[in-house]
């Protein structure tokens, strides 16, 4: 795997975390909405369904780069990419 392969994969994983916070920040959001009875429990559900995906493709992301002895969370590290 040449040097350009990881660094659009770790873009594409640092974009996803992103995403990731955002979606759970929308999914709290949601379900203090859903509680005070302002939007309806599918649309939290919804929320938190899209929440629950982006956090699988981030392990997903994070466990490509461990098999290739790349830590995800230091890839400048003794073992990175960069």
């Amino acid at each position: 795997v040449s040097s350009i392969d990881l660094s659009n994969l770790y873009f594409e994983l640092q974009n996803n975390q992103n995403k990731l916070k955002i979606a759970k920040d929308i999914t709290k959001k949601d379900l203090e909405l859903y509680k005070a009875g302002v939007i309806p429990k599918r649309e939290y559900q919804t929320s938190f369904l899209t929440s629950e995906e982006m956090g699988l493709k981030v392990n997903q992301l994070e466990s490509t780069f461990k098999s290739f002895g790349v830590d995800p969370k230091n890839p400048k590290g003794q073992y990175g990419f960069r």
